[in-house]
């Protein structure tokens, strides 16, 4: 009796410590998962709003480069599309006044490489001045730079987020499609995100500023280019 006494109660010091350690792990990790969850921001939440067409070039008339800010090298409308066909290295054009609240831009392009096989970047600039000093002033979100290695997303010059994956291909045309929603930036090539980040002190859109597109030595074509504006409706 003594001794099935004294094994029966082993088997409850063993049960309660089991119960004490499960409590002790499902805190913990439900703490870690609390954490990770306000860090990462892990999945995508529905913004309680929907987009409004702001502005749309479909580049068919030749004419309406004039309507266009030219910064670096030598641009021209063709045959229903946007060229970047010479000049210098760095290669930049502002094509529509920046827009406050959530903003969406999407565009298609295409790269060309050079004889050598480099191929430029493509970047998009929001709130841009007319100037090149552009990575200076605004946001620049690029893939393929460094010689089609990176994709980073520049804040006032400075890096805020950066991956070492770019695939550009020469003459692939890619739908680029830009978010900027309450400081949530995410940057698509066709229908894959390849690069987004969290700027907890979003620059204010500035409307006297631009919305722009830049590249890097290298031919590159636009088919057509669009801004919305996101409309808040009921949260």
């Amino acid at each position: 009796m003594k001794h099935v006494c004294s094994h029966l109660l082993y088997m409850l010091m063993i049960v309660l410590l089991l119960i004490s350690g499960c409590t002790t792990s499902s805190n913990r990790f439900a703490e870690k998962d609390k954490h990770l969850m306000g860090s990462r921001r892990v999945g995508y939440k529905e913004q309680a709003f929907q987009k409004q067409p702001f502005i749309r070039h479909d580049f068919v008339l030749e004419e309406t480069i004039r309507n266009f800010q030219i910064v670096n090298g030598k641009w021209e409308i063709k045959n229903g599309k946007l060229w970047t066909v010479s000049g210098e290295k760095n290669r930049s054009i502002l094509l529509a006044h920046s827009k406050k609240g959530p903003l969406r831009i999407e565009l298609e392009v295409t790269n060309y490489a050079n004889p050598d096989g480099s191929i430029g970047d493509i970047t998009v600039l929001i709130n841009s001045e007319n100037s090149d000093k552009f990575f200076g002033r605004g946001y620049a979100l690029t893939t393929g730079s460094f010689y089609n290695n990176c994709t980073t997303f520049y804040r006032l010059g400075k890096a805020i987020a950066k991956t070492e994956y770019s695939q550009l291909v020469s003459g692939k045309v890619y739908r680029v499609t830009i978010e900027l929603i309450d400081g949530h930036i995410r940057y698509w090539l066709n229908d894959k995100i390849i690069l987004e980040a969290w700027d907890s002190n979003q620059l204010e859109l500035d409307p006297n500023l631009w919305i722009g597109i830049r590249t890097w030595n290298t031919k590159m074509s636009l088919d057509w280019f669009a801004v919305y504006q996101g409309i808040r409706t009921k949260d």
